[in-house]
């Protein structure tokens, strides 16, 4: 199973949106802070987690982690520097290359103003020994509203006096919350997802979420009339632009009026449950439906059936009429395994969907070039080594790459045209054997 990061983006987006939904419907009259910053997160979380259900391991291998291998191949196009230091065919970019470099230079500037941001108002402080109700204070002409985070309250230097005890109760009231943490990994699901307008969307309503909540924590202390007052008069000045904005004046002084507190119901429980269960079914559907409607059975194809049968799979890329061809133009003996005397037989099974795309490349090592059939791929290699009295070939093992590289020129093949049987398309299955030998 492979990896696919369109349908995974898909099905994560799926699942943000329908709980969005959920949430706008449901809690948007509710002022239990507390369960709405949990089901933001939780809703996060759970676009994430979701869509990989159906890679975890069963009876098989997972296909996550094959991620890793298929952005170095994008990284590392089949068009570049091949293993004999020549300029491989295709090298032109490609609409896959160009899109993961906008992702790259985009994730590369979201982590660069990231850490700006946070060497610019976090960097360590002059010694000051004034603290509020246990948290550090730093006062600094450079803050132009008052935030909290990682233990220390920030506060601009010429801050109005009637609204500095308000700020410090607001701020201290998100540290003891923890919000900062809670903002900080939806920074960090932003910069990575930087072009994913429903991931700054969360990330919007779990800050909305927070500065109410935190306006909660100031109104057991301060009356609403005056709370309300003092917010008005900070969106009065010409140089405060407080950090207490971060969400609507409006909806906060309606909440400062609000004296009812409604909580969800079991119904509302209900729905929540039948609609996350919906969403798994829904992103495994896939698999489910592979087990109720079978599958057409895969043709078997051996190397002479790929050279002769006309109903095998080739190449969509013209320049190679068969898979042979195809092969041997991108398959090389690696460097390092030919001097260091690797050989071997690498038998291989190629699996191609109905659509002719690659599902899954499985190798094993069979033992030395004796080990091969009649019919079979070779590729001879001449080491510069030969000459060196200890120098004795061995049968390679999975370690040195061998099986790797019958994998990576399959792969830069391409998509193929599918096989057929009685006209139709249908899966197929590719065997054939490669042998690694040296010449002197």
């Amino acid at each position: 199973m492979t990896f696919n990061i369109l349908q995974y983006l898909l099905e994560a987006t799926l699942v943000w949106a329908a709980l969005l939904v959920f949430y706008l419907f449901v809690f948007r009259r509710t002022t239990d802070w507390r369960t709405r910053r949990g089901f933001l997160l939780a809703a996060v979380l759970a676009g994430v987690v979701i869509p990989l259900l159906p890679s975890f391991p069963v009876g098989s291998s997972a296909g996550v982690t094959q991620l890793p291998a298929h952005v170095l191949a994008y990284i590392v196009p089949a068009g570049g520097v091949d293993s004999n230091g020549g300029t491989s065919a295709g090298a032109a970019l490609s609409w896959s290359d160009f899109g993961l470099t906008v992702y790259l230079a985009g994730l590369v500037g979201g982590i660069g103003l990231t850490v700006y941001r946070l060497a610019v108002h976090l960097r360590p402080a002059a010694k000051t020994e004034e603290r509020f109700r246990g948290y550090r204070v730093v006062r600094r002409v450079m803050v132009r509203s008052p935030y909290a985070a990682f233990g220390r309250i920030y506060l601009p230097a010429d801050i109005d006096p009637e609204l500095e005890r308000t700020a410090l109760l607001h701020e201290a009231a998100h540290l003891r919350a923890g919000h900062h943490w809670e903002r900080l990994l939806l920074t960090i699901a932003t910069v990575i997802l930087w072009f994913h307008p429903l991931v700054w969307l969360y990330s919007r309503l779990l800050g909305e979420v927070h500065e109410y909540e935190a306006d909660a924590a100031v109104l057991r202390e301060v009356p609403p009339k005056t709370y309300g007052r003092q917010l008005l008069l900070a969106t009065q000045s010409s140089t405060l632009v407080p950090a207490l904005f971060s969400s609507p004046l409006k909806k906060r002084i309606a909440m400062l009026t609000q004296q009812t507190n409604r909580r969800l119901r079991a119904a509302h429980w209900s729905v929540l449950f039948l609609l996350l269960g919906s969403l798994v079914v829904a992103c495994t559907a896939e698999d489910l439906g592979a087990d109720m409607i079978p599958a057409p059975e895969a043709r078997v194809f051996t190397l002479p059936d790929l050279q002769n049968d006309e109903t095998a799979p080739v190449p969509e890329n013209m320049e190679y009429p068969t898979f042979l061809h195809g092969f041997y133009a991108q398959i090389r003996y690696p460097d390092v395994e030919r001097n260091m005397g690797q050989v071997g037989t690498i038998a291989t099974e190629v699996r191609l969907s109905a659509e002719g795309e690659i599902v899954d490349i499985t190798s094993e090592i069979i033992g030395g070039t004796k080990a091969a059939g009649p019919e079979s791929f070779v590729v001879v290699g001449y080491t510069e080594n030969s000459q060196r009295p200890d120098f004795d070939p061995v049968i390679t093992i999975p370690e040195y790459g061998l099986d790797e590289e019958v994998e990576r020129a399959v792969r830069s093949i391409g998509k193929f045209r599918p096989a057929t049987k009685d006209g139709l398309p249908v899966p197929a299955l590719l065997k054939f054997e490669v042998q690694f030998s040296l010449e002197y």
